[in-house]
Order: C-alpha cells, then structure tokens, then sequence
C-alpha cells in the first residue's frame, strides 16, 4: 500500500469548536454475512459499491443507487488475520479488498479497491449499532471502523462515511471522525442487506 500516491486534494471540512469526545469500541460485534450489500442509513436506496465496476488497483469507492450489481455486493473475510477484509462479490474481483487510498488515516481519506495484501489499511471492524435498520430483511447496522486509523493516537474514532454527508450517485466513500450521531449524521452508519437489493 506504501506505492500509492495522492491522485487528488481531499476536501477539507470546518467543525464547530467544542468538547474532544474519545469513542471507544467494542470489537466483538461479528461480521455480517457474506454476499452483504451495505445501505446507507441516511437514504437505504443508495449503496456501496465501485465506480464504473471497476476492479482494479486504484477503483474509488462510490455511493450509488442501489442496482444489485456485483460491484455493489461483498464478501467479508477474516482469512488473513483475525481482522475483516471486504472484498467484491465479483470473480474478477475476489483478490481485491476496500482499501484507504495510499494507507492514510486523516479525516477524507478515500476508499478505493487494491490487491489484498493483509494491511491495517484493509482491516475492517464491523460495530453494531443501536438504529433500526431502514427496511425490513435489514439484519443489524453497523459503524465500520478501519485497524490502521484505529492504531494511530491521533485517529482513533475514525469510520467509513459519504464525503460531505452528500447522499448523490458517485458520492465518495470516505474515513471521518466518528459522530455518534445518527440523526444528524446517518452517512456514517451502514445497514447490511443480505444479497442483492
């Protein structure tokens, strides 16, 4: 991962001054299932999936309608170590995990496809949340938090979330300080839906 480099500014994000809250997790919370489609909590008709369906090196992670198209369903993993990796649900894509561009863990970090190699930077913790899930056949919600952002001091209530909370197609995916805050902050929070929607 140390071969990325930066392909774009990441967009900067002014927050209200105020009191510095340290969230910790629980890493027990199981994965989801395999075959997983993971909807947005602030619109459930939008999904994670990949730009164009691309499945190479370097392929941003977008939101996006959900279509049930294999770049839009995943597989979860724990085969490299006792952390979860999410690959595509696509056999061209089985060797290629979601990644943070060029490893880094600062606040609008995109996520992008790369080969899977058993980095921080693609270990994935899976956090159940307390919401209910938008549509029935949803199991459980979750906040996904990244091992690399959750190691460093300085980042460690990091998770995945839309950039600018901007519910769009082609919305980037993005690493964010963690909000707590599904009413005004619902991006950050990941519903999982068992196959294709």
């Amino acid at each position: 991962m140390t071969t990325k480099i930066l392909r774009r500014a990441l967009f900067g994000f002014a927050v209200a001054a105020g009191t510095f809250t340290v969230v910790t997790h629980s890493w027990a919370a199981p994965p989801p299932t395999n075959a997983t489609v993971f909807v947005n909590l602030a619109d459930p008709d939008y999904c994670i999936g990949v730009y164009g369906g691309a499945t190479s090196d370097l392929s941003s992670l977008v939101l996006w309608q959900c279509d049930g198209s294999a770049n839009q369903t995943w597989v979860t993993d724990n085969s490299f170590s006792a952390n979860t990796f999410f690959y595509m649900n696509d056999s061209a894509a089985t060797s290629m995990c979601a990644s943070l561009y060029g490893g880094n863990v600062a606040n609008g970090t995109p996520l992008i496809l790369w080969t899977c190699d058993g980095g921080y930077d693609q270990a994935w913790q899976f956090i159940s949340q307390p919401v209910a899930p938008p549509y029935s056949g949803h199991a459980q919600c979750y906040t996904i938090s990244n091992m690399a952002a959750f190691e460093d001091m300085y980042n460690p209530d990091q998770v995945i979330g839309v950039d600018g909370g901007n519910i769009r197609d082609g919305a980037d995916i993005v690493l964010w300080s963690f909000f707590n805050d599904p009413v005004n902050h619902p991006d950050q929070y990941w519903c999982v839906f068992d196959g294709p929607v």
